[in-house]
């Protein structure tokens, strides 16, 4: 049986779980991938380097008290915020974020109104306002300073730079053009009107423009006399909320349908030739041969279009709470959020791994079990559901039952122990997972929001009940044992422990005699706690940010400290030296736990979805995403697939450490030496781990000289029971070092 998924490694015959929550996400909808968005269904890569890809790497907070930002903009170290700052109106401010941690402010000027988007060109900013356009010279960023203004007759939505000349989008009159090649003194030189314009991009010849006005347009203006813009063509039907030119290809962001692509080789003629299905698109920046594109609901989506103009193709997308403005820069995309703050994002490699298949139920997904190449699915009112994942680009229903209303399940072995709403704990016969069979029922526990089992006893978390301990020995009459009175949505057991989770408050149980749990701690957390993982000695909280704690000592549980994401995290999965965590934006975060007190942001996947949970197993990762259902994606590859390496945190000892440990003999009567090398005399605790993680021996720290010492283990557990055949881990920790050590045992 395994006690602890959240830090076991995941293979394709190892056991994950998800706990169930209270929290429910509809799961009923169509088979299609996604809502709109074209995902590739190639299935044939198990995993993905999650790292290499678009991914957060940190975040810029403004230097003031700003209450958020509206645009962005970066040139070189310098990048440039338009915000909004309650008691003194808005504001340009400018930093040097060449470190990123520490951004330096250059500068911040007042502005009059608001700014809608910028459009940086060379030493000058361009920024339109409503009605009027004014030009910054940023030569010396230390020193912006207002070069130029131009009032226009209607209201300003967007604006064009192709030096000399530069083309504005007027929400009443159509187009203008502007001789900018003194910025000093912008010139209007010329207008077309007969449509509204939203929009514009163009060159010398022809300007494009377009507007969401129902029903829409997309129109071409003849701008060889640019005195006399002529409006020489209009599509309607086009809700142009976006639109960018590279060469001979238009891309045009339809609000109605998603991203066009349209030959413009005969510039008064544009042809579509290529499209590909997104939610609505407001802006389009180009870079490399791909378009960042804002989708409406998603973020930043990144399309590849110059490989195959005719057949555009979604490839990576990105999102931070409070979504407001991007730019996509030398290989970096940075988004604004209307809290102040600037995320930027490795854009090197500008994709992001995407979902291969998925299936639907009728109603909500609680939480999941896996099981090999079996998906136990706590499906809400559509009971438990028993899905084939062999195939991820297929998966198939093989078997359910119905209760009232399943919200978590927890399989050992050929059973599964079903926490069920109104029935209570429900013990089921899956050795058939085509027909599973009712066993046993502990009609007294219902509500149970999450369970575990460690037999001979099932945990669950109930709303009313707090902690409650069954007796599951005869699975044919479980029986209530004890309970807790403290409120739990979601646990996990560890080290005779329980650590749990319910609304602003980590708790921890002792429930090494389980007919006796006893309360052993609370730990307040600032907002409301959403999930939890364990990996060694750290508990990993998802509340909005990631929250570590230290629990190397359950009775003395020490916060340490917390990692941000570009969005907000609810529920978090461990596998191995990867951790997952499920985006409410909708998406994937990874950390990476190679240093397990200070996680790194390691990678992420958008989905068109909010994401309520994530698992992995079968060797790969699965999401429930709203409609989408289950989804499926390539695992990180970077996560262990060895027992070996489950804690990811400490190499096989060795002489070159100042701390070692290593078996070096075992006999019948169960005697295990372990060899303890130290390069300087120093204090040493040790203790031994089954692969689950669990501490089953302990020995308090003591004082050892430099050298080797041999140390004896009796082989058994704490309770004084012989540990059976198999693999385990010895380790020493010292204040500096910790070490691990293989240990083998075949009786």
């Amino acid at each position: 049986m395994t006690r602890n998924p959240h830090a076991a490694p995941v293979s394709s015959s190892a056991r994950s779980r998800f706990p169930g929550s209270c929290r429910a996400i509809v799961l009923a909808g169509t088979l299609l991938l996604g809502t709109g968005l074209a995902y590739p269904t190639n299935a044939s890569a198990e995993c993905e380097d999650w790292g290499s890809q678009l991914r957060y790497v940190d975040f810029v907070f403004a230097a003031t008290g700003f209450d958020g930002f509206i645009s962005v903009a970066k040139q070189g170290d310098v990048l440039y915020t338009f915000g909004e700052w309650f008691e003194m109106g808005n504001y340009l401010e400018i930093s040097n974020v060449s470190d990123p941690d520490s951004p330096i402010m250059l500068a911040q000027i007042p502005l009059s109104v608001p700014t809608n988007r910028v459009t940086l060109e060379g030493d000058y900013l361009y920024c339109n306002d409503v009605s009027n356009i004014r030009i910054l010279d940023v030569s010396d960023p230390t020193d912006p300073t207002v070069v130029g203004f131009l009032h226009s007759a209607g209201r300003v939505e967007d604006l064009y730079i192709d030096l000399p000349l530069a083309y504005v989008a007027n929400a009443s009159n159509g187009i203008a053009v502007l001789d900018v090649s003194d910025p000093t003194t912008p010139t209007q030189i010329g207008t077309g009107s007969g449509v509204s314009a939203g929009h514009v991009v163009g060159n010398q010849q022809f300007v494009y423009s377009g507007s969401t006005v129902s029903p829409g347009n997309l129109s071409v203006f003849d701008i060889s006399d640019p005195s006399d813009p002529t409006l020489v063509s209009t599509e309607s039907g086009v809700r142009v909320g976006s639109i960018a030119l590279d060469g001979d290809l238009l891309l045009v962001g339809d609000r109605n349908y998603g991203l066009r692509i349209y030959d413009v080789s005969v510039g008064a003629s544009p042809v579509e030739i290529g499209s590909v299905a997104t939610n609505a698109l407001t802006k389009i920046q180009l870079s490399g041969g791909y378009a960042f594109a804002e989708a409406s609901g998603i973020g930043v989506i990144v399309i590849d279009y110059a490989s195959d103009p005719t057949n555009p193709e979604v490839v990576g997308s990105e999102n931070v709470d409070a979504y407001e403005d991007f730019y996509a820069v030398d290989d970096e995309l940075w988004i604004a959020n209307n809290y102040g703050t600037s995320f930027r994002f490795d854009a090197t490699v500008p994709t992001s791994p995407q979902p291969v298949g998925n299936i639907t139920f009728s109603a909500n997904a609680m939480g999941a079990v896996i099981e090999g190449s079996l998906a136990y699915v706590a499906a809400g009112t559509a009971g438990l559901q028993i899905v084939d994942i062999s195939d991820p680009t297929s998966m198939t229903v093989v078997g359910s039952w119905t209760g009232t209303s399943v919200n978590s399940v927890d399989v050992v072995g050929s059973l599964a122990y079903v926490a069920d709403e109104s029935l209570g704990l429900i013990v089921l016969d899956v050795s058939d997972p085509s027909n599973p069979s009712l066993l046993g029922t502990e009609p007294f526990a219902p509500f149970g929001t999450h369970v575990e089992v460690e037999l001979p006893y099932a945990y669950l978390a109930t709303p009313d009940d707090g902690l409650v301990v069954v007796d599951v020995s005869d699975p044919s009459a479980p029986d209530w044992t004890s309970a807790v009175d403290v409120v739990i949505d979601e646990f996990l057991l560890k080290d005779g422990y329980v650590f749990g989770i319910g609304g602003h408050w980590l708790r921890v149980i002792d429930v090494s005699i389980p007919p006796l749990p006893v309360l052993e701690g609370s730990y307040s957390i600032a907002q409301v706690a959403d999930g939890i993982a364990i990996a060694g000695d750290y508990a990993y909280v998802g509340s909005g940010i990631l929250r570590v704690y230290d629990i190397s000592d359950p009775l003395a549980v020490v916060s340490n400290g917390f990692s941000y994401g570009p969005a907000w995290t609810d529920r978090v999965w461990v596998d191995g030296s990867t951790l997952y965590g499920a985006v409410r934006e909708g998406g994937v975060q990874l950390w990476d736990l190679a240093n397990p007190a200070f996680p790194a942001t390691a990678g992420t996947s958008r989905l068109a979805e909010d994401v309520d949970w994530v698992i992995t197993g079968n060797d790969w990762l699965f999401a429930s995403a709203g409609p989408m259902g289950l989804v499926a994606l390539p695992a990180n590859c970077d996560a262990p697939s060895s027992v070996d390496d489950a804690e990811g945190i400490f190499a096989e000892s060795d002489h070159m450490s100042p701390v070692g440990i290593r078996q070096i003999g075992w006999d019948a009567s169960g005697e295990i030496r372990l060899a303890l090398d130290l390069e300087a005399p120093t204090d040493v605790a040790l203790s031994v781990s089954d692969v689950q993680g669990r501490r089953i021996w302990s020995r308090p720290a003591e004082s050892f000289s430099a050298g080797t010492h041999t140390i004896v283990w009796d082989g058994r557990d704490r309770y004084g029971d012989r540990i059976p055949s198999g693999v385990f881990f010895a380790r020493a920790t010292t204040d500096a070092a910790r070490a691990r050590g293989r240990i083998t045992i075949v009786r």
